[in-house]
């Protein structure tokens, strides 16, 4: 143990790596092992890597009486997993839907995915079989096996989450949350006949700011949004475990991206909140990218600014003879290094309408353009100097 471990009684990230690689190895472990200081990545075998960042936090936010048993914890749900039953119906009881942060789920590469669907622009959904000690995300290949589609064994999943031990809490007259703290709280957004059930006051709006905790209240709800706006900023801000504390809507079955109109009291609460949790998914979201393309492409930053009225506003910047993967922003600045000036600006929406077929989505998370062509004059003429 170092000075500093010894002093604050906490490991740090190094130490924290190395005690679960040892772990793993006392536990009879025989793959290759090696942590990426970098990437805080232990990369064990030939294709699997565990970041450790997440569980750093977690172990760090616990006393030192406590930190023991959870490092046996994460040892156990690193050790390979034991097979899977070879009948889906001897696996069906331990089926569970999980509720994934679209930034991390990102890091998979397109051809490895499981199998999964959207929740909103910002949530992904897995089945995942949950043992005791160990959790494994199922792949396309095991449901293959079992001859079952990916939504068929979704479905027995989501009822064998019904059928385990947990609450919703009333906060209020219509303000209701789930916190059993068996890591499958968010995944419960997915109950969508149980939420109907609940009383909220128009239709149902959810925030999971983290694995362990889901927030409802209805969209006519002034007071109860304001509520899990204020409890999901507090719990995201502490979470180890965070997902995306952005509020959904219920739209027949599904769960869709939701705003309060803009003349609605909170409308700027709202916004304001989502233009920081982008920015900080896109700040992650920047290095990596730029490891990835290197000097080849430019990766543009999500910049925000304050207006005089106090509003916030994001904007990026497009600029002339470079190739750029530009974030979705609020307003765009087109930029001429040539005059080093600003030569036009726009809302997004103006300037997808007008120059939308410069603009290629690529697979990026959070959303990303490439541009290499520059708008001509009269498409800058039009496009204009929109003042935020």
């Amino acid at each position: 143990m170092g000075l500093l471990d010894w002093l604050t009684g906490k490991p740090t990230k190094d130490t924290f790596a190395q005690q679960l690689m040892t772990g793993m190895r006392q536990a009879g472990d025989t793959r290759s092992m090696r942590y990426d200081r970098d990437d805080e990545t232990i990369f064990v075998g030939e294709d699997s890597r565990i970041n450790i960042h997440n569980m750093f936090i977690e172990h760090c936010q616990l006393s030192r009486d406590e930190r023991e048993a959870h490092l046996q914890a994460m040892v156990r749900a690193m050790l390979p997993p034991p097979p899977l039953p070879d009948e889906f119906d001897d696996a069906s009881h331990d089926l569970r839907p999980r509720i994934w942060a679209r930034a991390m789920f990102a890091q998979f590469e397109p051809d490895k995915a499981p199998p999964h669907h959207s929740v909103g622009s910002h949530l992904i959904a897995t089945l995942v079989y949950d043992l005791p000690h160990s959790v494994r995300t199922i792949s396309d290949d095991e449901l293959e096996n079992w001859g079952v589609s990916y939504y068929e064994a979704l479905e027995i999943a989501k009822e064998q989450l019904t059928r385990d031990n947990f609450v919703f809490m009333s906060l209020d007259d219509s303000v209701h949350s789930a916190s059993t703290g068996d890591t499958y709280d968010a995944s419960r957004l997915l109950l969508v006949d149980l939420i109907r059930r609940l009383t909220v006051s128009g239709t149902p709006v959810a925030i999971v700011p983290h694995r362990d905790k889901l927030l409802l209240t209805g969209s006519d709800d002034i007071d109860g949004l304001r509520l899990i706006l204020k409890m999901a900023e507090e719990e995201y801000r502490e979470a180890a475990r965070p997902l995306c504390p952005l509020p959904l809507c219920l739209d027949d079955d599904q769960w869709v991206d939701w705003m309060p109109p803009e003349d609605h009291p909170l409308h700027r609460d709202f916004r304001d909140w989502e233009l920081k949790v982008l920015f900080g998914d896109y700040e992650n979201q920047k290095p990596q990218l730029e490891q990835v393309h290197g000097d080849d492409k430019f990766v543009a930053s999500f910049l925000a600014m304050k207006k005089d009225s106090g509003d916030l506003f994001s904007y990026s910047t497009w600029s002339k003879g470079v190739p750029t993967l530009l974030p979705k922003t609020q307003y765009v600045m087109f930029v001429d290094p040539d005059e080093n000036r600003v030569v036009a600006k726009g809302s997004w929406e103006v300037v997808h309408r007008i120059v939308g077929h410069l603009m290629r989505e690529t697979d990026d998370y959070p959303l990303r353009y490439f541009v290499d062509d520059f708008p001509n004059e009269e498409q800058l003429a039009v496009i204009g100097n929109e003042e935020p």
